[in-house]
């Protein structure tokens, strides 16, 4: 690996997941702090049960090796922070 900064990314592919049974969907939004994504999915009609969610997981981590030379860029991920500085 050359000496600078050196960014690690990784992004998904869509993934499918169904949701069998209501509760199992509404502890999920909880945890999550989605409270109000269970009435919302009442209210624009969707089924209680068997229902699908699809998501993508992302990352990017930052590595400096040696030297700290470089800079942060964007990658085209669905969200992405970019440092003001080299975080180290």
């Amino acid at each position: 690996m050359e000496d600078g900064l050196a960014q690690i990314v990784y992004h998904s592919k869509l993934e499918f997941l169904t949701y069998k049974v209501w509760d199992k969907f509404a502890r999920f939004a909880a945890k999550e702090g989605h409270d109000g994504a269970p009435e919302a999915n009442r209210v624009r009609g969707l089924p209680d049960s068997e229902f699908k969610e699809s998501y993508v997981r992302y990352g990017k981590a930052l590595i400096v090796v040696d030297t700290s030379a470089g800079e942060d860029s964007l990658k085209g991920l669905p969200m992405n922070w970019l440092p003001d500085k080299t975080p180290i």
